[in-house]
């Protein structure tokens, strides 16, 4: 009878560890994305104001432009990462604490974003001093 009882409160120990466990690594990583969503919105607030002073998209839309963008998002990190770095970072996201660590660490951007209507897609790629700036912008055909 005294096993019965051990066994239950140790499984039910384990239960509520493995919860715990779940519900501080579904946190961590929704905190980790929202940083990175907040890098990538610094890039979004870049490429609006690229297109608003192209004189390309000037010439196509006039002055009121409007630019909207979705929400996704392509990149390519820098380096080379294996299997198991990418296993591991699901349980210790690797998010940079600066933009400037963030940008060191991307090589490629791209948005889809909506001008006036019409779907382009924008991209940052690294230059040759190793910033992200925008190297396309072209329109989606479909």
């Amino acid at each position: 009878m005294k096993n019965k009882k051990f066994i239950f409160v140790l499984i039910s120990v384990l239960i509520v560890c493995f919860i715990g466990a779940s519900i501080f690594f579904a946190l961590q990583g929704i905190s980790a994305e929202n940083k990175r969503q907040e890098y990538f919105d610094v890039y979004r607030d870049m490429a609006e104001k690229y297109i608003e002073a192209n004189s390309e998209m000037l010439n196509k839309y006039g002055d009121d432009i409007s630019v909207e963008f979705d929400n996704s998002v392509t990149y390519s990190e820098s380096g080379e990462r294996g299997f198991f770095d990418r296993y591991i970072e699901v349980f210790v996201p690797n998010i940079p604490d600066t933009l400037e660590e963030f940008t060191d660490g991307m090589d490629m951007i791209k948005f889809n974003v909506k001008i006036s209507g019409d779907e382009y897609e924008i991209i940052f790629e690294k230059n040759d001093l190793g910033k992200l700036v925008v190297t396309n912008l072209s329109e989606i055909t479909q």
